[in-house]
């Protein structure tokens, strides 16, 4: 099994950045080795960008793989008493942690350090992805998600018309984790530097240089493609379902100056969205049409037979177990069939905190 392979005694030793070194042994371990190593993944879950369905694939894959997770004793945010910004010191008080055990895929919600998160992963292939939406999509969806006309005492359009006249407006929620530019700020921009345009310029080439895949949720399928070949999925590796997309009934509409003044407001975040788009399509350029053709339609399919096994239920909050999700704005997925279904559609149903649990459980046993 893969969490055993760095435990063999005949395997060559590694580095303390756990990379491998094969001047000082044969060839034939070297690729040996080489054949036994998986790549490993940085994910960046940014709030309310589909990454609930992204990080779903990478868990159910990194299940199937035998791979280790980054993850905190409790809870799916990973952050200390003392900071938001990620560090390695925030898993030591974990079991996993003082066993020594090595980390494979990092996929839940932080504040984003690259430095950190590859000191975190073991292997000498990483891969480091995340995701972007339009920026006044996500922050109205983030508003409704999370309550703040209840927490403010004020709805969004009166707020919208509060950062026009004050755009330094103090960031939301517990730890106050979040407000302006939400994306920009989930990959480590400080909020103080949010209107110094050099700052923010700065960070986007930081990220452009960084991560191999920035994908955009408005163009799930074709961000989807580059992230099969990338790590190498099968099209239903791949497959998912829209998990925590809100119901029916939670889907106001905005007026089109609320609109206006929150996209002024979220003018950096825009910048990097707009980025995004123009990384997407040279990447999406540089591959074979008939290729990309034919992954795509095998994409949809497998998408649709995951669906046709599961069924939507719009109150995802009132499902129980497994499949009970966090808030009771959003729809939840049950398996359709008898018996609950095989695992993998379990698992693509599963809540992201429930499917925490499950991996804290498995790396206990490790």
């Amino acid at each position: 099994p893969w969490q055993h392979v760095h435990n063999r005694a005949d395997l060559p030793p590694t580095t303390p950045a756990h990379t491998h070194r094969c001047s000082s042994i044969s060839q034939y371990y070297c690729e040996w080795r080489t054949i036994m190593t998986k790549k490993c993944v940085g994910f960046l879950k940014s709030h309310k960008c589909a990454s609930s369905s992204v990080q779903n694939i990478l868990m159910r894959w990194g299940v199937k793989q035998e791979m280790n997770f980054v993850l905190p004793s409790s809870g799916n945010y990973l952050r200390s008493e003392t900071q938001l910004k990620y560090s390695r010191d925030m898993l030591a008080d974990t079991e996993w942690e003082k066993k020594g055990l090595e980390y494979h895929i990092f996929c839940l919600h932080t504040v984003w350090d690259t430095q950190e998160v590859r000191r975190t992963l073991s292997g000498p292939d990483t891969v480091l992805i995340s995701i972007v939406r339009d920026p006044v999509d996500v922050f109205e969806s983030m508003w409704h998600y999370y309550g703040f006309s209840q927490y403010l005492g004020k709805s969004l359009e009166d707020f919208a018309k509060e950062t026009a006249l004050n755009p330094d407006l103090d960031r939301l929620g517990f730890d106050q984790r979040f407000g302006r530019n939400q994306t920009l700020f989930d990959f480590g921009l400080e909020h103080e530097n949010m209107n110094i345009a050099y700052k923010v310029e700065e960070k986007i080439s930081t990220i452009e240089e960084e991560f191999d895949l920035v994908m955009v949720s408005e163009r799930f399928l074709e961000s989807k493609i580059l992230l099969t070949e990338l790590l190498d999925l099968t099209p239903s590796d791949a497959a998912c379902l829209k998990l925590n997309s809100r119901n029916s009934s939670s889907k106001p509409r905005l007026d089109s100056q609320t609109r206006q003044l929150l996209a002024g407001w979220l003018a950096a975040d825009y910048q990097l969205y707009n980025k995004a788009n123009s990384w997407l399509d040279k990447k999406l350029e540089t591959m074979d049409q008939d290729y990309r053709r034919e992954i795509s339609g095998k994409i949809e399919d497998a998408d649709e037979e995951l669906e046709r096994k599961c069924k939507l239920h719009q109150e995802g909050s009132e499902l129980g177990g497994d499949f009970g999700m966090w808030s009771s704005t959003v729809v939840g997925f049950t398996p359709a069939g008898r018996g609950d279904g095989d695992e993998d559609t379990k698992l693509a149903c599963m809540g992201e905190l429930q499917f925490v649990d499950l991996l804290r459980e498995r790396q206990l046993e490790n």
